[in-house]
């Protein structure tokens, strides 16, 4: 009798807590009747990983997998329609492929969708919002968003896989005649970027005006925007305008030879404000024909001046010598002739926006 009994307890410990696990899953149960109640049915119902008995009878218990559609942060444009691991499956089961800090970028496959989640105390559902903005309404080729989550203190977006290169991994490979033809895309895809202005009244800086990141780089959620609320490309420049002539060794006279290279009257625009090689993806059919395929890392979008645009690609320029570079800057300035002519020519918007955020 002893003996039936304990060949039998494994099988009723386990039977019993997996009862235990389905009825205590935050998702609820996963029957027909409990995913058509859910505001989003569109999503899959929850596979939570169930407790198992191991071969040393160690129970091992898997967090939920899968994020369900109440914990989804509202982003206009995203689509919801793809499941979404949640951040722990993402932590477990993802490949690291970039990121800094406590801020990581994971490479995932899940059910079928190639996608790339950024998470982070960091990473700002801005983001999401601007690339889900530019995507609803220009042909700009950027990351579909598929949703948001918050976890605690960290922030988790859920991108698409966009099947390419990174244009300075793909350089080698490429020929002038098909360096000129990314050049070209790239020049029509920011013309229609840029064609996208801020309404009246907007702040400048991220659309919901959480952030400056385009003047900044990477803040931290909780720290203040890089200067007040400005609303026009006039106000910044008198905001930099006092900032610049503040610090020792600016003069009046080197001022206004900064100031002459803007159109103060400018409305502000969208822009991707990290434009350089690194995020711009390209297809290499062969070393004449490339196609860009993608611009992604929408973190320092928002609305501003057209030309914070130039920022990024000035920073790299200055900070390599690769002569890769100066095509795209040529592009990023919009000009046609041979540039740069001296190193003034560029060197200015550094200065200027240095100056918004001293």
């Amino acid at each position: 009798m002893l003996a039936e009994i304990l060949i039998a307890l494994p099988w009723l410990v386990k039977t019993t807590l997996i009862e235990r696990d389905t009825a205590s899953c935050p998702h609820g149960s996963s029957s027909p009747s409990a995913s058509s109640s859910s505001p989003k049915s569109t999503l899959p119902s929850c596979s939570c990983t169930r407790p198992r008995l191991l071969d040393h009878n160690t129970l091992s218990i898997v967090e939920c997998e899968l994020v369900s559609p109440d914990q989804l942060l509202s982003i206009e444009g995203a689509t919801h329609l793809v499941a979404l691991p949640s951040p722990a499956h993402v932590r477990a089961r993802g490949t690291i492929i970039g990121g800094c800090d406590s801020d990581l970028v994971w490479a995932v496959d899940y059910r079928g969708n190639a996608m790339v989640v950024k998470g982070g105390p960091g990473i700002t559902r801005s983001e999401a919002d601007m690339a889900a903005y530019v995507d609803s309404r220009t042909a700009v080729p950027v990351p579909q968003v598929y949703g948001a989550v918050q976890e605690s203190d960290s922030t988790f977006l859920y991108f698409e896989r966009i099947v390419g290169e990174p244009l300075d991994q793909a350089w080698p490979r490429i020929a002038r005649a098909g360096y000129a033809s990314v050049c070209e895309q790239l020049r029509e895809l920011l013309d229609e970027l840029h064609s996208l202005e801020a309404p009246p009244g907007t702040i400048a800086g991220s659309l919901d005006g959480s952030n400056t990141f385009a003047f900044t780089f990477r803040q931290r959620n909780k720290e203040p925007r890089a200067f007040g609320n400005l609303t026009s490309t006039a106000e910044i420049v008198n905001h930099a305008r006092q900032r610049y002539l503040a610090m020792p060794g600016n003069t009046v006279d080197r001022w206004a030879a900064l100031e002459s290279r803007v159109d103060r009257s400018a409305p502000l625009v969208a822009v991707h404000g990290d434009l350089h090689p690194g995020n711009i993806l390209v297809s290499v059919h062969d070393a004449r024909v490339v196609r860009i395929v993608g611009l992604v890392d929408w973190e320092n979008g928002g609305f501003y001046p057209e030309w914070v645009e130039r920022f990024a690609i000035v920073n790299r320029v200055v900070n390599s010598s690769s002569r890769h570079l100066y095509p795209l800057l040529r592009t990023v300035f919009g000009l046609s002739e041979p540039f740069p002519a001296t190193k003034a020519d560029y060197e200015w918007v550094r200065v200027l926006c240095k100056a918004v955020r001293m």
